[in-house]
C-alpha cells in the first residue's frame, strides 16, 4: 500500500507543482513583454513539462532545506516536515491556479460561443480530419514497448551497484541518525575531523531519506528500485522536450529520436557510459545530472525558453558531486548563447525555425 502511495505521489505532486510553476512564468513573462503567445502544444508536451519541471523544483526544494539544515544543525524528521509542508503549500497553489485557469476558460468559451452564429456551433470540423500513418502508430509502439521493458529491467532484473556510490550508506546513517553526516556512511562511527561542506549540500540523500520516513519503506526499495525508475521515466520526458524542439510538427522523426535515445542506454555493459549510469546506479547524482538537468537544459534552449535553464542551472550545485564536475548545466547554457550570437548560426536557426513554422516552432 506504500508503494501505491509512493507511485501516485511522484507522479502527482511533481505534476501539479510543474503546471504551477510553468503557468506562473507564462503569466509573469505576459505582463512584462505585454504580448500573449497563442501557443498550441500537444497534451504530451503539456505533461512532459510540467512533470520535468516540478521534479526539478522539488529536488531544488530538497536542497534548500537540506543545506538550512546543515547550517542549523536541525534533526532529519524537523527538516522532512518542513519539506512536506512546502511541497503541500507549492501544490494547493497549483491547484488554486488550475482551478482559476478553468473557470476563466470557461468563461471565455461562453463568450466566444455566444459570439458565433447558431449555424456554425456544430464543433465539428470536416476540413480537418487527419488520419494517423502506420508507421507512426509503430513506432509510437516501440518506443513504449523499450521505455516499459527498461523500467521493468531496473525494477526487477538489474543489480544496482555501489562502486563508487555511497548513497545507499548515507541514506541508512540519516535515518539511524536523524542526523546529516553525523557518523560515518560506510563505518558507522562518528566524525572526529569533520566532513567536507560540499559532500553535505548535496541533497539527493536527504531527499531519499525524508521519502523513507514519510512512507515508511526500507532505504534499498527507494534508492536501488523506485527512484531509478522514476528518474528513468523523467528522462523520457526529457528527451521527448529535445524531440519536440528540434521536430515540432514532424511527430515521426520526434518518435524516431526517442527510439534512438532509448536503444543507445541498451549498451550498458561499460562502467561509466550513460547506459550503466541508468541501469545500474540510476540514484545517484551523475545520472539526475546527466539524464534529466542536462537534457532538460537542451531542450529549452532548442525550444526558445531560455529562462527556464535558470532551473537546471541553480539545481545542479546542489545535486552534483565534485568528482563529475559542476557547471555542466551553464557551460552549456553559455555555449549556446555565444554560438547564437555568429551570423551564420543565426541564419541557419532562423531557417530550421521557418520550416517548423515560426521562431517558436508552432503555427
Amino acid at each position: 500500500m506504500n508503494i501505491i502511495l509512493l507511485i501516485i505521489s511522484l507522479l502527482c505532486f511533481p505534476f501539479l507543482i510543474g503546471y504551477g510553476v510553468v503557468k506562473s512564468f507564462k503569466f509573469i513573462h505576459i505582463k512584462i513583454t505585454k504580448t500573449d503567445s497563442c501557443v498550441t502544444e500537444s497534451a504530451l508536451g503539456r505533461i512532459s513539462t510540467y512533470i520535468t519541471v516540478g521534479s526539478i523544483v522539488i529536488l531544488i526544494i530538497s536542497g534548500v532545506i537540506n543545506a538550512l539544515s546543515v547550517f542549523s544543525h536541525l534533526s532529519i524528521s524537523k527538516a522532512g516536515k518542513i519539506f512536506c509542508i512546502a511541497i503541500v503549500v507549492l501544490t494547493v497553489m497549483s491547484i488554486l491556479a488550475f482551478v482559476l485557469k478553468y473557470v476563466s476558460a470557461n468563461k471565455k468559451a461562453n463568450i466566444s460561443t455566444k459570439s458565433i452564429p447558431s449555424r456554425f456551433r456544430s464543433g465539428k470540423n470536416h476540413g480537418s480530419s487527419s488520419k494517423t500513418s502506420k508507421s507512426l502508430v509503430v513506432l509510437s509502439l516501440f518506443a513504449l514497448i523499450i521505455a516499459i521493458i527498461q523500467v521493468i529491467l531496473v525494477l526487477f532484473v538489474y543489480r544496482s551497484s555501489y562502486y563508487g556510490n555511497q548513497t545507499l550508506e548515507t541514506v541508512v546513517s540519516f535515518i539511524n541518525t536523524d542526523q546529516i553526516y553525523s557518523v560515518d556512511p560506510l563505518t558507522g562511527t562518528p566524525f572526529t575531523n569533520g566532513h567536507p561542506l560540499r559532500l553535505s549540500l548535496q541533497c539527493l540523500p536527504f531527499f531519499y531519506t525524508v521519502i523513507c520516513n514519510i512512507f515508511s519503506l526500507t532505504p534499498i526499495t527507494i534508492v536501488w528500485k523506485i527512484m531509478p525508475a522514476f528518474w528513468m521515466i523523467c528522462s523520457y520526458f526529457a528527451i521527448y522536450r529535445i524531440a519536440d524542439s528540434l521536430f515540432k510538427t514532424d511527430s515521426r522523426k520526434m518518435i524516431m529520436l526517442i527510439c534512438f535515445e532509448l536503444l543507445l542506454w541498451c549498451s550498458n555493459s561499460s562502467f561509466g557510459s550513460t547506459g550503466y549510469n541508468i541501469f545500474h546506479i540510476g540514484y545517484s547524482e551523475v545520472t539526475v545530472l546527466e539524464i534529466i538537468l542536462i537534457f532538460w537544459t537542451i531542450g529549452t534552449l532548442l525550444s526558445h525558453t531560455r529562462p527556464a535553464v535558470l532551473l537546471s542551472i541553480i539545481a545542479e550545485p546542489l545535486i552534483a558531486s565534485t568528482r563529475f564536475g559542476i557547471g555542466a548545466c551553464f557551460f552549456i547554457t553559455l555555449v549556446f548563447i555565444v554560438l547564437t550570437q555568429i551570423p551564420s548560426v543565426k541564419r541557419l536557426i532562423s531557417a530550421v525555425d521557418d520550416a517548423k513554422g515560426g521562431s517558436d516552432g508552432k503555427n
